[in-house]
C-alpha cells in the first residue's frame, strides 16, 4: 500500500509540474506586481523575465542565459517590486524606504522609436514577454489599432 500511495504522490506531482508550465503567465496588466522570485515566461517557455531577490530585473532565454537587465543589482535599497501601471517599474517597498529604483520611461523610447504618430497615448495596458524574446509593453485604447509603447528591444534571440 506504501508504495502505491508513493506512486500515485509521484504522479500528481508530475501532472502538476506539467500544469504550471502549461500556464506559465507571460503578461502583466495595469495593477499587477512581480515580488521578488517571481516571474513571467514566454509561451514558447524559451524566455523567462525573472525579478530576483538582488533587485536586479532579468531577461534570460534558453534556460538560464541573460540577455537583458535593468542593472539595479547594486542600488544602496534594493527592489522587491517588479510593478505596471501603464510603464514598467522597480520599486523597493520597505518599512524605512520606498521608492522607485527603475522605470521603463515610455516616453523616450517612444520618441526614440519613431514608430507612432505624436500625440498618442504612450501609456501601456499591458507588458508581455514575447516568444522571439522581447519584452514590449503595448497601448490598447483602440482595439483595432494596438501599437508598442515601449520594448526591451531584445528579439531574434
Amino acid at each position: 500500500m506504501k508504495k502505491i500511495s508513493l506512486l500515485l504522490f509521484a504522479a500528481l506531482m508530475l501532472q502538476l509540474t506539467l500544469v504550471s508550465a502549461a500556464f506559465a503567465k507571460d503578461t502583466l496588466f495595469v495593477g499587477e506586481q512581480l515580488a521578488a522570485g517571481q516571474s513571467l515566461q514566454s509561451q514558447n517557455g524559451r524566455f523567462n523575465l525573472v525579478m530576483q531577490t538582488d533587485g536586479n530585473l532579468v531577461l534570460y532565454r534558453d534556460h538560464g542565459i541573460p540577455i537583458w537587465s535593468v542593472k539595479t543589482e547594486k542600488s544602496m535599497h534594493r527592489a522587491n517590486t517588479f510593478g505596471f501601471d501603464g510603464q514598467a517599474y522597480l520599486m523597493g517597498i520597505y518599512p524605512f524606504y520606498t521608492g522607485i529604483n527603475w522605470s521603463s520611461n515610455n516616453y523616450n523610447w517612444f520618441k526614440r522609436s519613431g514608430q507612432v504618430p505624436s500625440g498618442t497615448n504612450y501609456y501601456g495596458d499591458f507588458l508581455v514577454v514575447q516568444s522571439d524574446g522581447n519584452v514590449v509593453i503595448y497601448n490598447s485604447d483602440n482595439p483595432n489599432n494596438i501599437y508598442p509603447v515601449w520594448a526591451s528591444d531584445t528579439s531574434g534571440y
